[in-house]
């Protein structure tokens, strides 16, 4: 019997992949862990690492990307780094975030939005929040909660401050690194068992400069 050649993942690359997902896994939970005794710093340091694990070639590096960025857009907002955290709202959402959970993260987009003035955008995201709940797991009782909670903050964007003028966007250095738009090419991604993923600079970067 004659049977087709097949490709396979070497060795190598498969046990990356897995250190890599548990590394990423083990960052996450040591950042939760901080978050809830209050290490703000130290939470916003792992759950940064966290995401640099992932592997985002892979769909379940895509989904640790999302929930270690969605953690840490968690710190951002307690901060009060409201800017910080719709950027990582922003790449939590194009990796891919949990369907199911999607109406947390769109939420607190949302409260973000409406902290810097956006209040159209933060409109727009509250009414978003109430259709994702039919795809969340919540029960009847909690989503009619989730919905009277939007509702209260939609009439508290009544007498929200509008901002004014124009966001001004920082400026990358060069192109969009194809693989991680959040990244310039001035930064290749890399891959070290050790450490995870990570960033490597592909030539020299002058101070403030934007990545």
């Amino acid at each position: 019997m004659f049977l087709p050649s097949l490709t396979l993942p070497t060795p190598q690359e498969d046990k990356e992949g897995i250190i890599a997902s548990d590394l990423s896994s083990d960052k996450r939970a040591a950042g939760n862990a901080a978050f809830q005794k209050k290490k703000d710093e130290e939470a916003l340091n792992l759950y940064s690492e966290a995401a640099m694990a992932s592997v985002v070639s892979t769909a379940e590096g895509k989904k640790d990307a999302a929930l270690a960025l969605a953690n840490r857009s968690a710190v951002w907002i307690k901060m009060q780094k409201f800017e910080e955290c719709l950027d990582d709202l922003e790449a939590v959402q194009f990796f891919g975030y949990p369907a199911n959970m999607l109406y947390k993260v769109v939420d607190r987009q949302a409260k973000c939005l409406a902290a810097v003035g956006r209040v159209e955008e933060a409109r727009t995201g509250y009414n978003r929040v109430v259709l994702l709940l039919k795809q969340s797991n919540l029960d009847a009782a909690k989503q009619e909660a989730w919905k009277k909670e939007v509702t209260a903050e939609l009439e508290k964007l009544k007498s929200t401050p509008v901002a004014s003028g124009k966001k001004t966007e920082p400026n990358l250095l060069g192109a969009a690194n194809p693989r991680v738009p959040q990244f310039s090419d001035a930064v290749e991604v890399a891959y070290n068992p050790l450490v995870g993923r990570h960033g490597v600079a592909t030539r020299d970067i002058a101070a403030g400069e934007v990545v």
